[in-house]
């Protein structure tokens, strides 16, 4: 048994982590958080006994690894604090804000060979996962959401990486050509973004718009003479010859299945077993990351504030 813990345990761990983690085969659960209250709630409802509110006495107590679940401002901090002392870590994307302490975190991990893993979901989605080895011409990904407009950086690194990081993955070159960013803005904060590169004679789309009244998504892959279109990563269609084949899943299959959280936190426990560093693993994670600071970069010239002020 891994004894792996969990810090921050706010809505996203509840949700999405700790009903896994909790009724694992594999793993003893340990929670870590300052909030007392909720540490005692927490423990009551998973039945985990080993508990901590702070970090020091985490680290003490020397678990198998450590999944991150807390504010993204406080991830390097706690990332960098966990890999000096040689503790596997699971952390929710971003690694950080800040892209040098991202790359920091990376090429700690890297050097003291300490498995580090970034909760990109998709990656890990049966309906994605089961296309992943057919050769494409044209691969798109639309996420979208109801009325959440925001400020570029962060539009960016807490949601649209999902979309840059899926397509990465099904890449078979970090190579980047034909780079093209588009943006719409409301209030001056980004309400919606469209970015397109080429590589190996394969077109890549990532679509975001957070002004659209509804909360969705679409993945479209286009071969020869056929395509597959998944919705919400829970259903879709392939299209060959004319003919329609629905995609999905039974009645019994959880939604946590369906997005991926199950088999990539059977992945990290695999990772954290090894206990080496999957070097093609951290090159993908940086490459995901870099591109974001990217798209950033170029959006951020065509917010409106900044277009008046190179006019006057």
């Amino acid at each position: 048994m891994l004894r792996i813990a969990s810090i921050g345990l706010g809505d996203i761990a509840q949700k999405a982590y700790l009903p896994i983690l909790c009724s694992h085969p594999e793993v003893t659960p340990i929670l870590c958080t300052r909030n007392t209250e909720s540490l005692t709630a927490l423990a009551k409802q998973h039945r985990v006994d080993e508990c901590y509110s702070n970090l020091d006495s985490l680290i003490l107590a020397n678990p198998d690894a450590v999944m991150v679940h807390s504010s993204t401002e406080s991830h390097y901090q706690l990332a960098n604090t966990l890999i000096q002392n040689n503790i596997p870590v699971f952390i929710d994307k971003p690694i950080s804000y800040n892209f040098d302490e991202t790359k920091q975190i990376i090429e700690l991990a890297d050097s003291k060979n300490i498995p580090l893993f970034v909760g990109f979901n998709r990656r890990y989605a049966p309906l994605l996962v089961a296309l992943k080895n057919n050769d494409f011409t044209n691969l798109r990904l639309q996420k979208n959401r109801a009325d959440i407009t925001g400020k570029a950086r962060f539009f960016i690194m807490d949601d649209f990486i999902h979309v840059a990081d899926t397509l990465l993955h099904f890449s078979q070159s970090n190579e980047i050509n034909e780079f093209q960013v588009q943006t719409n803005w409301r209030d001056n904060e980004l309400a919606a973004l469209h970015v397109q590169w080429s590589n190996d004679n394969t077109h890549f789309q990532g679509s975001m718009n957070r002004v659209c009244g509804v909360t969705e998504e679409r993945f479209e892959a286009f071969g020869q003479l056929q395509k597959w279109q998944i919705e919400n990563l829970s259903h879709g269609a392939h299209y060959q010859k004319e003919k329609e084949d629905q995609l999905g899943f039974s009645d019994w299959d959880s939604t946590l299945l369906k997005r991926g959280f199950v088999d990539m936190i059977d992945d990290f426990i695999l990772q954290v077993r090894k206990r080496n560093v999957d070097h093609e693993y951290l090159q993908g994670i940086f490459d995901t990351h870099s591109l974001c600071e990217r798209i950033i970069k170029t959006a951020i010239t065509q917010q409106p504030e900044l277009r008046d002020r190179k006019k006057i």
